[in-house]
Parts: structure tokens; sequence; C-alpha cells
């Protein structure tokens, strides 16, 4: 039986470090995943750098397009107004979300507003 081999690393891929990659990455909404192209340290090292990297930078198109993920919605991208300092998210339905709710006391007299 013919073995596959990692793409980066030449490793012959066998069962013990085998692992799912997706083919599409997920941030952009792929769903199809081999075992048979790139073994586990690879795909972590790959992961957790390029991978992260470019589904950071995909964010807000996949946010504004309400993309699928594997794993749930595509992340809210985080926020701030410059004028206020006031922080938010912006849902993937569009819709911004204060991240605080910013409470201001006054106060006049004896009374608080």
């Amino acid at each position: 039986m013919k073995t596959s081999k990692c793409y980066i690393c030449d490793s012959e891929i066998i069962k013990e470090i085998e692992t799912d990659e997706h083919i599409i990455l997920n941030a952009c909404g792929g769903r199809l995943k081999s075992k048979k192209i790139m073994c586990a340290k690879c795909n972590t090292e790959y992961g957790s750098e390029m991978d992260a990297e470019l589904a950071s930078q995909l964010n807000f198109y996949s946010n504004a397009l309400n993309v699928k993920r594997h794993r749930g919605k595509a992340q809210a991208i985080k926020g701030e107004l410059s004028a206020t300092g006031e922080k938010y998210h912006l849902q993937s339905d569009g819709k911004p979300v204060i991240s605080k709710p910013v409470v201001k006391e006054e106060v006049e007299g004896e009374k608080l507003k």
C-alpha cells in the first residue's frame, strides 16, 4: 500500500502522525479535509503561525460575508471609537455590540443621575 508524505517536511505519514488538514482555510469556510497531505508537527506549526495570521487578515471579509465555519460562526471584529475610546464588537450579522457597557455617573447636588 502506497503511503503519503507530508508536503512540507517530506516525512512519511503514518497513523501516529496523521492529522486533519483543511484544504481551504477553515476561516474561509473550508470544510474539506485530508489526513494524507501534512504531518501533525507541520500542521501544528503552520496552523499556529501562517494559518492563524491569514485567518486574522481575512476575518473582516469572513465576518462581512457571514462565512460558516467548521466550528461555528465567523469571529466578531473588535474595534474602538477613536473619539470616546469605547470598545465594541461587530458581530457576524453586522450588528455592533458594546464590549463592556459604560456607566457614567453625574452627581448634581445630592442627586445621582
